[in-house]
């Protein structure tokens, strides 16, 4: 007995020093990266709030938040590559660690001991009930024997004689420490690191919770609707990361208590194991080496199969989360995209056009004051309107005018072709397929088969996207049309001064004109020639105006439809249609490649039909010239109205502003195409 409990006492050293503290160590690894994980998420939350409180801009909150989400979906995706981490190694490195620690003790222990009779259950097999009779008969016998040969000694030999029958066994000491050290203890483990698992998922759920509910103070902040500090939504965030932080100090402790109870229960299974083996209750067969290794083998296999289960439910809770944070990202993204864009049309605006517009009102001005003067004569008058038409000519028409028109001419194209770019870079950026569970179902072991998919960028690219992108092509070109009303304003500004100053200086040539009508003449004339400019400067704050209401619009809508790729419930709806949308698009691409068909066989009719008529006129114009009924006739009307047309053509070409130039002045006048040789040479072959 003393031997038998040393055995169980060297088992005991065994799992307690051994084995338990390498599973302990990997869930306490596991909690401890939850605990951290969960600490700096509060943290960077906590930050987030400061910083957003702090300041009152709402392009600088955007962008807090946008860096917020840029932070979260690199950990989301850093910890999606963890998840696979260590798993399989740490079953594998249990058995590895038993085997080591168990290849010094001995393989086989003898053992002898007092024989008792077996106890009779219902339960037992009748083969096993027929041998436990047999073997309680065997021992009635030698009992009986023992205690006669103990009643002779006593008599013949006058002294005492305490034999008793003894049994001896065969105990697989090696083999047994095995089984118990790593399938028993793995079997048991499993329920205690499916624990371990489930707290993960919960606390990623929570997390996830906070996120949304963030986002959802965030949109309302952004439509105006700015929440109270004390608000509970405004609080629940917090108050969910630090249910998580709680959830995980009690887990830690549960595990604890479940580990606990987890060695008490093996090392009770093992003692009762070790003293009926070798008996008719319990075959030393049962723990033969083979028996061990194929079990230690199916159980290695099953635990893998349960942690690759619990691995389907982090990767796709991770996967289903990085979707909704690339979802908001991509508005956060495309807002910042576009406040840079009204930011830099708002300083060309403020530096350049407001620079020449002022140059404009300098030069205009200038010219003003000089003929103002009442007491100046007819002569006098003249060489100032001489004189004031070549400053104009050369500083107002040559140079400002021509740069002003040059700038509102390609002016915002980089900025609107830069946005359209960036959003189809940010669109790129998301994900071709996502993964999630319907229901949001991660607090259990997932089969591969429960696991839905579905493409956000390929939503993005057959919905969404399409609808943005219109949106902001309507508002270029609706920029455009502005930028062409103030060029037109501009033309108009330079024509009218021209046209005042010529009108004085015919006023001054003739008998009847006064220095007093030519004064007035220019005065006029420049006072309209404000007005068009007053009427630039409207134009370009209709521009500013028009982005920031039209875009902010498109961005609305264009959130509006891209939250609806997070709610994952109705993914048979959003797969149909895009189903549907791909049915649409290759009708449209059929029925586009038909109408080319018909027009390219339709072209090689028509084409062989004029050859052919061709022909018949050409041989029965030989013919009759051979009977002398026709003559030769020379035609260049064809050639006419060849010329003209393209001559039309090439004049629509040209940008709107010199078309109206070349209708109205003669293409001598180059000092209305300053740094305009392209155009000037188009106008030549015209």
């Amino acid at each position: 007995m003393d031997k038998q409990m040393n055995d169980i006492l060297r088992f005991n050293q065994f799992l307690t020093q051994k084995t338990l503290p390498y599973v302990k160590r990997f869930i306490d690894v596991r909690l401890k990266d939850d605990k951290r994980w969960i600490e700096a998420q509060l943290k960077r939350y906590t930050k987030l709030q400061q910083a957003i409180d702090a300041i009152d801009e709402m392009p600088h909150k955007v962008a807090l938040q946008r860096e917020y989400k840029q932070n979260l979906l690199n950990l989301l995706k850093e910890g999606q590559k963890q998840v696979d981490a260590d798993k399989e190694d740490f079953i594998k490195g249990l058995n590895k660690l038993v085997k080591d620690e168990t290849i010094a003790v001995n393989h086989t222990i003898r053992v002898k001991e007092m024989a008792l009779p077996y106890t009779l259950s219902i339960k037992d097999n009748p083969i096993k009930s027929v041998r436990k009779i047999w073997s309680n008969i065997v021992l009635f016998f030698r009992r009986k024997a023992v205690a006669i040969v103990n009643w002779g000694q006593r008599v013949l030999f006058r002294k005492g004689a305490s034999r008793e029958v003894l049994k001896h066994r065969r105990i697989p000491y090696r083999n047994m420490c095995r089984y118990f050290l790593n399938v028993s203890l793995v079997e048991h483990s499993l329920p205690v690191l499916g624990s371990v698992f489930k707290s993960y998922s919960n606390t990623l759920l929570r997390f996830w919770e906070g996120d949304d509910n963030l986002d959802e103070q965030f949109q309302r902040l952004l439509y105006g609707d700015k929440p109270e500090k004390d608000d509970e939504e405004v609080q629940r965030p917090a108050a969910l990361f630090n249910q998580a932080l709680e959830s995980n100090k009690q887990i830690q402790i549960e595990i604890d208590e479940q580990l606990k109870l987890l060695v008490d229960r093996i090392i009770d299974d093992f003692a009762k194991a070790i003293a009926k083996v070798d008996t008719i209750e319990m075959p030393r067969g049962f723990y033969r080496h083979t028996k061990v290794e194929k079990r230690s083998k199916e159980l290695l296999v099953q635990s893998l199969q349960t942690l690759a289960l619990w691995q389907n439910t982090h990767r796709t809770l991770l996967d289903d989360w990085i979707l909704d944070v690339e979802v908001t990202l991509l508005y956060y993204s495309v807002y910042g995209e576009f406040n840079l864009l009204y930011e830099n049309v708002g300083k060309f605006s403020a530096n350049n056009l407001s620079e020449l517009f002022a140059q404009i009102k300098a030069l205009l001005s200038r010219v003003k004051s000089s003929v103002s003067s009442d007491k100046k004569s007819k002569k006098e008058m003249l060489d100032i309107v001489l004189k004031a038409e070549g400053i104009l000519s050369v500083e107002l028409t040559d140079r400002v005018l021509a740069k002003g028109i040059e700038m509102l001419t390609h002016c915002f194209d980089d900025d609107f072709n830069h946005l359209s770019n960036r959003i189809n870079s940010l669109t790129n950026d998301i994900s071709e397929r996502r993964t999630f569970l319907r229901y949001k179902d991660y607090e259990k072991a997932t089969s591969s088969s429960e696991i839905r998919s579905i493409s956000p960028r390929e939503l993005l690219g057959f919905e969404a996207l399409p609808k943005f992108n219109a949106r902001v092509d309507q508002i270029r070109q609706n920029v455009s049309k502005h930028l062409e009303r103030a060029r037109l304003n501009l033309v108009a500004l330079g024509t009218v001064s021209d046209f005042s100053l010529e009108s004085a200086l015919l006023l001054l040539k003739s008998k009847q004109g006064t220095a007093s009508n030519a004064r007035l003449t220019v005065v006029d004339g420049f006072e309209r020639a404000l007005a068009h400019l007053a009427k630039v400067e409207e134009i370009i704050q209709a521009i500013l105006n028009l982005l920031a209401k039209d875009f902010g619009e498109a961005i609305n809508s264009f959130n509006t439809d891209i939250l609806k790729l997070k709610n994952t419930e109705n993914v048979i709806e959003l797969n149909l249609r895009v189903a549907k949308i791909k049915a649409v698009e290759r009708t449209k691409q059929l029925r586009k490649k038909l109408v080319n068909i018909a027009k390219h066989q339709l072209l090689l009719v028509r084409y062989y039909y004029k050859r052919v008529v061709l022909f018949i006129n050409r041989r029965l114009k030989s013919v009759k010239k051979s009977q002398g009924v026709d003559e030769d006739v020379r035609k260049v009307s064809f050639e006419i109205s060849e010329f003209i047309g393209s001559t039309q053509q090439s004049l629509k070409d040209l940008p709107f502003v010199y078309q109206r130039l070349f209708r109205l002045s003669p293409t001598n006048e180059e000092r209305f195409f300053v740094n305009r040789e392209k155009e000037l040479e188009l106008l030549r072959q015209s």
